[in-house]
């Protein structure tokens, strides 16, 4: 890299009206001090995004966007990538808002570290009941076991980390995303990093809000297919599989086990699996109210949720 490279940060989008303003706004307000240019790509909005991606084309000179109408987020990116030219590309999302030092924390970090690419944790917050409780259980070990790019921990190579600031160098070298992937080509990206011998660095300095779901329904749907598509991420990558990603569907084989128990009379063993979860939400709850937010009553429910959801699609869902 020169010594202030250029950055392209790219954006992937689909029906974010709710959200994209404030994201757009905190890109265009970046203080770093070299050239930044934002592409945003389209993946077919019908809600008024096209309204605030228009206003935005005519405010900074450094926006551009494209469609892609087959929509799906592994193409999107690579299409931001090809229209883009920064040395730097920032990988970004619509329901995010990065903090006005990020890029330049960001591009610091690849000098110091080396790392090919740098990340940090995903803030969740949220604005209502459902989302405030999806925040407190995916920014805890009960939801996110040791993932620090959700819960946070010390600065050092990981498996993965939240959204990606990457050297456009690598980036062609490992031919980009996997349009394959629908989900999960973050993580599958950063496998094929690492097996290039390079480092995927964490950093709690790099932090960014997030908007998780805001309904029990998409949560599940949304996590349904991280463990579909981070089953294929593992047959892909095996040898880069964490623990955390056995446990929901190991749970899930354990909840069907104790039907089939309870079916054959076997009630002592077949509440063992259910007894151990509720302590384990019993333990959550309490752990999660100390943080001072009523939602942390609805926090059973949301791990319930994402436990089984993950655990089934990782188990069951329809293969790539």
């Amino acid at each position: 890299m020169t010594t202030v490279p250029s950055v392209s940060v790219i954006l992937p989008v689909k029906n974010e009206v709710e959200f994209l303003e404030a994201t757009l706004d905190a890109i265009v307000a970046q203080d770093y001090p070299g050239e930044v240019e934002i592409h945003v790509v389209d993946g077919g909005s019908d809600d008024g995004t096209i309204e605030i991606l228009h206003r935005f084309e005519e405010r900074a000179p450094n926006f551009h966007w494209s469609s892609n109408p087959q929509g799906l987020t592994a193409r999107s990116l690579n299409q931001g990538i090809s229209k883009t030219s920064g040395e730097v590309v920032v990988r970004c999302d619509a329901r995010s808002v990065l903090p006005l030092d990020y890029v330049s924390t960001a591009v610091r970090l690849l000098d110091e570290t080396g790392a090919a690419n740098v990340g940090g944790t995903q803030r969740a917050t949220g604005r209502g009941l459902v989302q405030r409780a999806v925040a407190l259980a995916t920014t805890s070990v009960y939801g996110a076991g040791d993932a620090r790019f959700r819960i946070g921990g010390e600065p050092g190579p990981v498996d993965t980390v939240y959204l990606g600031v990457f050297r456009r160098s690598v980036l062609e070298e490992v031919s980009g995303f996997d349009e394959g992937f629908v989900r999960n080509q973050d993580a599958e990206l950063n496998s094929r990093i690492r097996k290039s011998g390079r480092t995927v660095f964490f950093s709690p300095d790099l932090s960014a809000e997030y908007q998780p779901r805001g309904s029990l329904r998409e949560l599940g749907s949304q996590y349904f297919k991280y463990g579909q598509w981070r089953r294929e991420t593992t047959r892909a990558h095996p040898e880069h599989l964490a623990w955390r990603q056995l446990i929901p569907p190991l749970f899930v084989l354990g909840l069907g086990a104790s039907i089939v128990l309870g079916m054959f009379g076997q009630t002592t063993a077949a509440l063992v699996v259910p007894a151990a979860y509720g302590a384990f939400l019993l333990a959550a709850v309490v752990t999660l109210a100390q943080r001072g937010d009523t939602a942390a009553m609805l926090t059973p429910v949301v791990l319930v949720v994402i436990h089984v959801s993950w655990g089934v699609g990782f188990l069951v869902g329809p293969f790539k």
